[in-house]
């Protein structure tokens, strides 16, 4: 897996593991968005699943987390922002959970959805040990999540719409509230 310390170098910059893995991500995310366009969530994910070894946790406990979570927003941002196929939140989330996946990791998919200047809004992003990867830490408390676990094999559509989100948290998504 790739450390916090090797995520970023002493002058500030990205580190050749780093940089390899940018490499990959800014390949991933067009693929997986011309997918998601084609073909749709439940199948990307189930063929993004067929492409991932079974792993187990390799989380290291004593890992710096918070360090690992800043290089990897900034990265994905670096991606988001330079990219001539920057993709979507949906597309950059799920291709990241998928090279983190490969490297023996357990990120999760979170979903959320809100009322923004009188819109409504969804975001997708990936969290490690409950640390957002390529969203700031106020996402959790910008966005209201669907209970649904995005990253597990269950399906969208096999799954029913009162078990896939709270009513309590839609009704709040469309007030523009997320008090609990």
């Amino acid at each position: 897996m790739l450390a916090s310390d090797t995520l970023l170098s002493p002058k500030g910059g990205f580190t050749r593991p780093a940089r390899r893995f940018a490499l990959q991500l800014a390949v991933v995310v067009p693929l997986v968005h011309a997918h998601l366009i084609l073909f749709g969530y439940n199948r990307t994910l189930v063929r993004l699943r067929i492409f991932v070894p079974a792993h187990p946790d390799q989380t290291d406990p004593h890992a710096d987390i918070e360090g690992f979570a800043l290089g990897m927003r900034r990265l994905v941002r670096r991606i988001r922002d330079h990219s001539p196929w920057p993709g979507s939140c949906l597309s950059r989330s799920l291709a990241l959970w998928w090279l983190l996946r490969r490297q023996g990791t357990n990120p999760t998919i979170h979903v959320g959805t809100r009322k923004f200047d009188g819109r409504f809004q969804a975001h997708a992003w990936v969290s490690l040990n409950s640390r957002p990867l390529n969203a700031g830490t106020h996402v959790w408390d910008k966005y209201v999540q669907f209970r649904h676990n995005f990253s597990h094999n269950t399906p969208l559509i096999k799954t029913r719409w009162k078990n896939s989100c709270n009513s309590d948290n839609l009704r709040r998504a469309q007030d523009g509230t997320n008090e609990q």
